[in-house]
């Protein structure tokens, strides 16, 4: 299978074929990527990798795509690690040459035909600028409010009058976002919006910025997310193993949604209980049940409109029902959290378990509840 590999730049970029010695450059505008695309058929072309570029990528990658070739994004820290093992010379064909044989390895992968680029429909395109500039006029808005309490009292009327522009303007993106995701997509938007915690918001930003929802696992996509642990251990000595990478748009509204979730959907709250029972920290728990809620909002995705969204949540209760024990647990034998050494949020967990485990709705002690 012939592989080639793109290095793009914001001008031009450089191809490289695994099997020549040497490159090809072509300006990275319409008239060269079809220039592009001819030469990847004339070279029987089956698979093309580039790595993200800040999506200076996305043009060429869509029209390749599009013309029946397969195209992987590779991730730019893992093709320069790779080019760093390899040699230490720093050119633009050196740069398009070592990464057609990083090419190879991927291609070598069982898993590889997971991987390819498929561009967005035309809805998704709409979808995800919307929320892109949402999101940079969130951000805009938050420094002008930090901005506000240092600015001299001289330009307070000017960052105010700032703030409510922005404000009008998120909520216009608010109005346009949810029309659009309530008349495209097949009224998956209404059906994934019944998870209580789950808003117009936070569905559009997980339909436009995870559209491999529906396509990959839900380990793989926990990693996309950035809320996959990765384990760091070598020989006997074991480290704590922490979230990194990911796509932030996604897991920050992602971790408010689940912020919600815990205090309203009977669900995530059951399941966020036990993890704190467990004596785990806080964000640990609040780490399972944002995997728990993109699990339920993909298998919500694939419901029709028709369908009982209860189906999904009857699937996940027997996983919560076999951590509670067989018989009631004992009450609480503290009344607060000072004079006990247990953290508070371990009371108010075995409250909430000894409460499920017995069917009761009362609390075991006065001073207990009162301390909640």
């Amino acid at each position: 299978m012939l592989i080639h590999y793109i290095d793009i730049a914001k001008r031009n970029f450089v191809i490289a074929v695994s099997s020549l010695s040497k490159t090809k450059t072509e300006t990275n505008n319409p008239k060269g990527i079809a220039h592009t695309i001819e030469y990847l058929k004339k070279h029987k072309v089956a698979l093309v990798v580039t790595e993200s570029t800040g999506g200076l990528e996305i043009p060429a990658a869509k029209a390749i795509r599009r013309a029946g070739i397969a195209v992987i994004i590779a991730n730019p820290r893992q093709t320069h690690q790779f080019a760093q093992s390899q040699s230490l010379t720093k050119t633009d064909a050196k740069d398009a040459k070592m990464p057609a044989f990083f090419a190879q390895m991927k291609a070598q992968k069982e898993d590889w035909q997971t991987m390819p680029y498929h561009p967005p429909t035309e809805a998704e395109e709409v979808l995800e600028a919307l929320v892109n500039r949402r999101n940079q006029s969130a951000d805009m808005r938050t420094a002008e409010k930090n901005r506000l309490h240092q600015v001299h009292e001289t330009q307070v009327g000017s960052v105010k009058q700032l703030i409510a522009h922005f404000d009008r303007l998120i909520d216009e993106l608010d109005k346009q976002i949810d029309d659009h995701t309530h008349t495209h997509f097949d009224g998956k938007a209404q059906v994934a919006e019944q998870i209580k915690g789950i808003g117009s918001i936070t569905t559009a930003t997980l339909m436009a910025m995870l559209p491999e929802l529906r396509r990959l696992s839900h380990k793989r996509i926990a990693g996309l997310a950035g809320i996959a642990p990765h384990p760091r251990e070598s020989g006997e000595t074991k480290f704590k193993s922490r979230c990194f990478g990911g796509r932030s748009a996604v897991r920050k509204a992602l971790y408010m949604a689940t912020v919600a979730a815990t205090r309203f959907e009977p669900l995530i709250r059951d399941f966020h209980q036990r993890p704190l029972s467990e004596g785990k920290p806080y964000k640990v728990a609040v780490t399972a049940c944002m995997r728990k809620l993109l699990e339920t909002f993909a298998k919500f995705l694939s419901l029709t409109t028709t369908e009982i969204p209860t189906q999904v949540f009857g699937c996940f209760r027997p996983k919560y029902r076999l951590i509670l024990p067989k018989h009631p647990l004992n009450p609480p034998r503290t009344p607060d959290n000072q004079a006990s050494g247990l953290p508070f949020r371990r009371q108010r967990a075995h409250l909430a378990c000894w409460r499920l485990s017995t069917g009761s709705n009362t609390s075991p002690s006065d001073g207990f509840a009162h301390s909640l």
